[in-house]
């Protein structure tokens, strides 16, 4: 039983990680977009809006606020890394 829930719980995090990776990858295409068009690349409003989405979507077991906080790590290391890809 044990076993059965670990191999299920291992593919989540195969899923979780190409998502999170899937959504980076979107993250820096946008901040292309944003340069070329000479916009800020940090958009306060659209992340706080995120936010809010999310914390009303939960449905648990995670509490609101932990899922802020994992949306809200998200967000930022996709920002840094958009960020960094613009430099080079």
């Amino acid at each position: 039983m044990i076993e059965t829930l670990r191999e299920r719980m291992d593919a989540l995090d195969r899923r979780l990680l190409a998502l999170v990776n899937g959504r980076a990858a979107l993250a820096c295409r946008i901040a292309e977009e944003k340069r070329a068009r000479g916009m800020p690349l940090h958009a306060p409003g659209r992340e706080a809006a995120i936010l809010r989405r999310v914390r009303s979507r939960n449905r648990g077991p995670l509490g609101k606020a932990a899922v802020e906080r994992i949306f809200r790590c998200i967000l930022v290391e996709s920002r840094a890394l958009a960020a960094k890809k613009s430099i080079t």
